[in-house]
């Protein structure tokens, strides 16, 4: 994401912030970091394999039209929350970092 030295909150003011209940006025939501990653829309059934740290493999040539465009890392969303950061090797994405709600 696009983050600069302006919008930065010092420790102190952010233990502040926590004791008086008001972090979520600080905190930027994780879309917010991720939105210069190319996105993935993946099924219920995908998410879930990720979420169980599995690889998703993308071999008909139907699936591998999802992930053509895709060089390197995406993340991977489902029902418009980041499930995943996915790396791509061949036809199969395997998760790097797994996102928990």
């Amino acid at each position: 994401g696009a983050f600069d030295e302006k919008d930065a909150i010092s420790l102190a003011n952010l233990t502040e912030m926590h004791d008086k209940g008001a972090l979520n006025e600080a905190l930027l939501a994780l879309d917010s970091a991720l939105d210069d990653i190319l996105a993935l829309p993946i099924t219920e059934k995908e998410a879930a394999l990720l979420r169980n740290g599995q690889v998703l493999s993308f071999v008909s040539k139907s699936d591998f039209h999802r992930i053509e465009a895709i060089d390197h890392e995406a993340v991977a969303y489902y029902d418009g929350r980041p499930v995943a950061i996915v790396h791509r090797e061949g036809p199969k994405m395997k998760p790097a970092r797994v996102f928990n709600y």
